[in-house]
Order: C-alpha cells, then structure tokens, then sequence
C-alpha cells in the first residue's frame, strides 16, 4: 500500500498528476485509435478472459466508446496478446513491475532496483507500444494515481508520452529519495579522494542533474514524437487501404473478393470441360483475370480454401465468423465448411476480412 501520510510520497504524487496535465495539453486533437487501444487496455486489467467480442462489448457499455469486433481484433494482435495465454503472461509481468514501482514510491531503494532490472526485462525486445500495457497496468494497481481524471487523461497518451510520462515517474521518485538513477560520466580528478560538500550543496547538485536529466528526456521527447507521428501517418494509409478492400468484400457490396475468386475457379473449370467460351464474353474474361492479377500483385490473398472442410477448436474459429452450435469446451472438435476464405494483406499480415465458417451437421434419419 502507498503511504499517502508521507509527505514525501505526496510530493511524488502531485509531481506525476503535474506531469499527467503537462503532456495532456500537448495536442488539441485527440486520436480516437489511441484512445480505444488505451481503453481497450483498461478493459484486459479488470478481465483478462474476455475475447475481442466480449472486450468490445464491455467497452462500449462501460467508457461509451463505438468499436467493432473487428477494431478489437486488429488491437489485440498489434499489441500481440491474441492469446488468453499471452494476455496473462504480459499482464502478470506487468503487474510485477507495478508492486516494485509503488514499493519504490515509499522510499523502498532495494525495491527501485528490483524496479529497473524487471521494467527492463519487461520492455526487453518487446514491441513499443508495451509502454502503453505497462503505464494502464501501474494506474490500474496503484489508485492514488487516478488522481482527478488523470487515468482518464492518459487515455489520449501514444507509445511516447506513456514511455516518457514513465520516466517522469522514475524522476520524481529518484528526486525524492535521492537514488542514483543516473551516474556522472566526468572523470574523477582524484580517485582517492572523494569532494566534501554541504547538505545544501548536495541538495542543488541533485537538482542540477535532475534539470540535466529532464533537458535530455525533453529532447529526445521531440524527437520520439515525431518518429511516432511517422509511424502513425504510415499506419493510417495501411488501415485506409485495408478498409477499401474489406468494403470490397462487405456484405452490402456482394462480397465482391469472393466472387471473383468463385468465378476465376468457375472459369477454368468450364475451360479444362472443353466448352468453347462465346467471344462475347472474352473481354469480361479478360477483366476478371486482370482484377485477380491486381489483388495478387497488392498482396491481397485469401485466407482459407473456399468451400473446403476443416475440423476446428473453439480457439480456431474466435478471429472467425462461426455459424453453428457452441462449443462445450476448448478441446471439442467440430467441422466446418469454410463459406468466406477471409482475406489478408500478406506483406503486412494485416487481415482485412474474416473467414466465414460454417458447422457441418450430419443428417440423421
């Protein structure tokens, strides 16, 4: 538990609630993507069980947010916790982290240690985007931080103002208790003899290092939110051209991608019979042969085999549209038809619509 009677843990958290509206106000407009991932992540820390449909479900009920299974979908899998196996080891890592962080916020400095080495290991080859799990984690745990509507506020946070609000964290505590986060690179000009100095000096020395610290944590700040804004810029014209397609082969349009498909095999099934095709129909011939080359030239594939028989586990088919009986457990088996293949950008391995699978039933007499 926190111990809010300290006065220095109530410098500490007023200078993070500082902090929180600092970066806050930072940008007039809000990115809705950001905030339904930053919900989405408070959402997992009070249930880790709920599939992309549930999740949904829970975050429109409860922050009053319009999402799509299928933005959940896209959300789990960038964030790569698609697996309830994988969204517990992530969240139970980063919860870890989160009892070292408060334990380090009560002036606990072998805690603080413990603290760096496992937010290390945690951030160790992980995708960026863990600093927005691990920030939703540490003010999911430690409600002192939820201090006036800053949970709310962090919503809006991308990967670096969450990575840098961290930072601001470890400062405030270092500043606190003084623990050395930071070793001075000068060289000694004595090794033997170490300078003396007044608790005053000592207190303005600490200060200086802090402002150091904070003029260099500013800079690469800049310089991080502009890689962000690039990448952000990227993955919008990715998800632009991924929504055009999956308009493509939306209900209300015919399932045009499934249809081409369906009619290139019906072709060359007619070709290899024999039948002589009419000349009147070569130039529509030649079209569908052309659209189908585009798709495989934008790296555009089907998922599934049409119409191919598959036996599936209830984990198979939850990225999937399933028509049939529930499952009565992960292990049963079913077979399916597959009715839609589901299509995906390959070069990105972005989905862009979900197969249609649907029960096979034997017909008993």
């Amino acid at each position: 538990m926190l111990e809010t009677k300290s006065i220095k843990v109530q410098g500490i958290l007023k200078e993070i609630h500082e902090k929180v509206q600092q970066k806050a106000g930072r940008f007039e407009k809000i990115s809705e993507d950001i905030v339904l991932e930053n919900l989405t992540l408070q959402a997992l820390c009070a249930n880790l069980h709920m599939s992309p449909a549930a999740c949904a479900d829970f975050v429109q009920n409860n922050y009053d947010c319009s999402c799509s299974v299928d933005d959940m979908i896209r959300i789990y899998r960038d964030f790569k916790i698609n697996t309830e196996e994988k969204r517990l080891e992530v969240f139970e890592n980063a919860t870890g982290v989160a009892i070292m962080l408060e334990k380090s916020m009560n002036g606990d400095q072998q805690a603080y240690e413990l603290y760096c080495s496992t937010r290390e290991k945690f951030m160790e080859k992980k995708p960026k985007h863990y600093y927005k799990i691990l920030l939703a984690v540490i003010f999911h745990n430690i409600k002192q931080l939820q201090q006036e509507n800053d949970q709310q506020l962090i919503t809006s946070f991308g990967n670096t103002l969450c990575k840098y609000l961290l930072f601001d964290i470890e400062n405030a505590i270092t500043y606190a208790y003084g623990f050395n986060k930071h070793r001075s690179s000068a060289p000694s000009t004595n090794n033997n003899a170490k300078k003396v100095h007044s608790p005053e000096q000592e207190r303005l020395l600490q200060k200086l290092a802090s402002l150091e610290s904070a003029l260099e944590q500013s800079d690469m700040l800049l310089r991080d939110l502009q890689s962000e804004f690039d990448e952000r810029l990227e993955a919008v014209k990715l998800q632009e051209m991924t929504e055009f397609f999956g308009k493509l082969n939306s209900d209300k349009y015919g399932c045009i991608l499934d249809e081409l498909l369906m009619l290139r095999k019906g072709i060359d099934a007619v070709k290899k019979s024999g039948y002589v095709l009419p000349l009147e129909i070569n130039g529509l011939l030649i079209m569908v042969r052309k659209l189908v080359q585009f798709l495989r030239d934008s790296h555009i594939n089907p998922m599934l085999k049409p119409e191919s028989l598959r036996i599936v586990k209830a984990g198979d088919v939850e990225f999937w549209n399933y028509e049939g009986t529930p499952f009565t457990c992960a292990e049963e088996e079913k077979q399916v038809k597959v009715i839609s293949p589901g299509w995906i950008y390959s070069e990105k391995q972005v989905q862009i619509s979900r197969p249609k699978v649907k029960e096979v039933v034997d017909n008993v007499d």
